[in-house]
This record gives C-alpha cells, structure tokens and sequence, in this order.
C-alpha cells in the first residue's frame, strides 16, 4: 500500500523485466524487486546502492568498427595482369590482386567489414589483415610502375578481376585463377622447367607444382 494505491509488486517486476532493470540491479549490487520498488514505485534512487564509480555495465551494442577508408586505393582502375607478367613475382601479384579485389568487395559493401568477408569467404580477421598490408605506399608505387609498362606482345590480358567477382568467386578462387594462369604462362615460356619458372616467379619448385596440378573450381 502506498497512499490509496496498492500495487503488485511481482506484477510490476514482471512488466518491467525486459527494461534492462535486470542489468541495473547487477550494477547496483541489489535485486530487480528492490530496484522496482525504489525506482519505478518510489521515483527515486536511494544513495546507498552506490552506483557511482561501481557500475560498470555492458557497453551498448554499436555498429561494428568499420576498417580504414581509403578512396583512392578502392576507386583504382582494375590492373591488368598480362603486365605484370614476367616484371612481378607471384607474391607481388597476388597483393596487386588483393588490393583491386579487396577495395571493390568493401566499397559494394558499404564498408562493413563483416559483409565483405562474408562475401570474400575469409575472416574479418584475414581481411583486416590482407587491406592493411595492400594500403602501403610500396604496393601504390608497385602498381603504378606496372601499369605503366608496355604490354608484353605476345602475352594475353589474364583473367579479368571485376568478372570474377561478377561470378561471386570467393578470395581463395581469385587467386586460384590468377595463380594457374600465371605459373601456365610462366612454365609454357620456360618449356616446362620447373626450377627455371619458380625462378622467375618468386616462389618453390614444390608451390608452382601444386599450382600446376591443382583445378579450379567449375573445370
């Protein structure tokens, strides 16, 4: 009884337990009931719940942190491989592809980085990752020294970027792709020679093999 008015106080408790009051009473070292009873009965809280400097509640859920912005890395026009051919090591390579391919994936995603992970098929951790080391300067400057180079005669374009994403291949597919077009083209020029076309290529005798003999996903 408070007054004329007689309320219920399980009743009460019950209407406001979806309120966050549950998590309140936590912080405050109490009881839902109590919290009711002196905050929504009585309208006030009483100093000796000592939430001040106690409380320390879950932080609201926010919209996930979005990884850095970078227009001119993600506005760069799609690289075209047969360039690269021959004046890039396959590590190179697959960072000029991840740089294009990442930057187009989270653009159309809006930046949300769990969106375009989703997309790729990787982790947010792997994409965090994968755009943080394709932003550096050194792979800019690599890119635009490439794209500035004659064409190779005789040296097709290479698979096209922007249609693979068309087809929704994930990130390991693109460089699938890209890996057995390259090390094809590299092991027709040398004739087959393993060590020579690993040579070349920046990478083991043992990697272009599995590359070579490795399928592509649809073939």
């Amino acid at each position: 009884m408070q007054g004329e008015l007689v309320i219920d106080l399980h009743k009460v408790v019950r209407l406001v337990e979806g309120m966050k009051v549950r998590e309140l009473a936590q912080c405050a070292g109490t009881t839902v009931e109590a919290v009711v009873s002196r905050v929504v009965i009585a309208g006030k809280l009483p100093g000796s719940l000592g939430l001040r400097g106690h409380c320390n509640p879950e932080p609201e859920v926010s919209k996930e942190p979005e990884v850095s912005k970078e227009p001119e890395v993600s506005e760069e026009p799609e690289p075209e491989l047969g360039r690269f051919f021959g004046r890039a090591t396959r590590r190179e390579i697959k960072v000029i592809v991840d740089r294009w391919v990442l930057g187009r994936v989270l653009v159309a995603c809006e930046w949300n980085i769990t969106h375009a992970a989703n997309r790729l098929e990787i982790s947010r951790r792997r994409l965090r990752q994968r755009w943080a080391a394709v932003r550096r300067p050194a792979v800019g400057a690599l890119m635009a020294k490439l794209a500035s180079s004659e064409p190779v005669r005789g040296i097709p374009a290479g698979p096209s970027l922007a249609e693979l994403l068309e087809r929704r291949a994930t990130h390991r597919e693109i460089h699938r792709v890209v890996d057995r077009w390259v090390v094809g083209l590299m092991l027709a020029a040398e004739g087959s020679n393993v060590t020579q076309a690993a040579k070349n290529l920046g990478t083991t005798r043992r990697a272009l093999r599995g590359i070579r003999d490795s399928k592509v996903e649809g073939s």
